[in-house]
């Protein structure tokens, strides 16, 4: 059992490394050098919370993986841990890979938008793909970031396997059935209190990501994975709201423009009709032949 929990502990600290290597690579492909010298007070504090957000991904990606873990650690059966070592071999390597191509969209993104990853990103597939595409052609090198991808991926492949090696692990758990239960609840609450961010009354939060006056610092201490859950968030928040007329109290939009018109019998007052009275009360431009607004 040991075994398993110390492999499962080292692999979690060298993607959560990876992912302080990818913050690290933003802040200083992205900002500004001359204001690293009043920001570097707070590189520290930056780097603590940004390991706070970089345990919020991990533990998300990670839970199915510990979630399994932990049944088969109170079921205690023989072959347990060369089987775990099997699965999670394969899952952190997909999962992480997907993390991986997440943070390198969000590095590109803020290049062109000076942003995160926010809603926008959406449009990639609801617009102009084909056009997207052809401007990252010309924007970057394409074929030496794919082989730099290959790279990374065969680079991740190689460790996972030798730290999830199912060949070398012990064929039973050699741990008392409490011991087990102990450790599968453990593991348990540990990952969910890093999917909190934190241990107080309210879970970590993308606002909350404030250790400095400046805004770049700030921006930093978020990862790409964080910022498109946020902008996830968003969008579903956004697709779902009501109208504005019912929200208002009005079932439809016409008794909206009816109530804003002064009109008495707001039911006969149709869509149309109420689009051509705001278009009625438009003024005219005082000068039609000047520049327009």
């Amino acid at each position: 059992m040991a075994t398993v929990l110390r492999r499962l502990c080292f692999s979690q600290l060298i993607l959560l490394l990876l992912l302080g290597i990818c913050r690290v690579a933003f802040y200083f492909a992205h900002g500004d050098a001359a204001d690293r010298t009043v920001e570097r007070a707070d590189w520290w504090q930056a780097a603590l919370l940004g390991a706070r957000f970089d345990l919020v991904v991990l533990a998300y990606v990670g839970g199915p993986a510990v979630l399994v873990l932990a049944i088969m650690l109170a079921r205690g059966k023989p072959g347990g841990p060369a089987r775990w070592l099997a699965f999670a071999r394969h899952w952190f390597f997909w999962s992480f890979l997907t993390l991986a191509l997440i943070s390198l969209v969000d590095f590109s993104f803020y290049a062109t938008f000076q942003d995160r990853l926010n809603v926008m990103v959406f449009g990639f597939f609801e617009d102009h793909t084909l056009a997207v595409l052809s401007m990252i052609w010309d924007l970057y090198p394409i074929p030496l970031v794919i082989l730099t991808t290959l790279g990374f991926v065969m680079g991740l492949r190689w460790m996972l396997r030798r730290v999830f090696a199912p060949q070398s692990a012990p064929a039973d758990w050699h741990a008392r059935p409490w011991a087990r239960w102990f450790a599968a609840a453990a593991v348990l609450f540990l990952t969910l209190a890093a999917a909190r961010g934190s241990l107080g009354k309210f879970p970590l939060r993308a606002r909350m990501a404030s250790v400095s006056p400046s805004s770049f610092l700030n921006l930093s201490v978020l990862n790409g994975p964080f910022a498109l859950k946020e902008a996830l968030a968003a969008r579903l928040a956004e697709g779902s709201a009501d109208p504005l007329a019912q929200r208002l109290g009005f079932a439809k939009a016409g008794p909206a423009f009816a109530e804003w018109l002064g009109c008495a019998d707001s039911e006969d007052f149709s869509l149309e009709n109420a689009l051509a009275a705001l278009a009625a009360r438009t003024p005219e431009p005082l000068n039609p032949e000047g520049p327009r607004p």
